[in-house]
């Protein structure tokens, strides 16, 4: 991802290229691979951060991510 003053930019999105979690699995794939190991794909997934956590209400903040994410880019 790209990062101009404080703004995150997904340049994946912006060039076409995979979605977040197909990344991070073929990265995790090549250092695998790198490391003498098999790679897994997606058969093992990608752990989400703060899985455990209880989700709250959502806020201003909330809506707007949201509504950045439907946008069809």
């Amino acid at each position: 991802m790209g990062n101009i003053s404080g703004l995150k930019i997904d340049l994946s999105k912006l060039f076409g290229g995979d979605d977040a979690l197909h990344l991070a699995a073929s990265e995790r794939d090549r250092e695998l691979v790198r490391d003498g190991r098999e790679a897994v794909g997606l058969t093992v997934g990608i752990p989400k951060r703060q899985a455990d956590k209880a989700q709250g209400p959502k806020d201003d903040l909330d809506n707007l991510m949201d509504a950045l994410d439907a946008l069809d880019l």
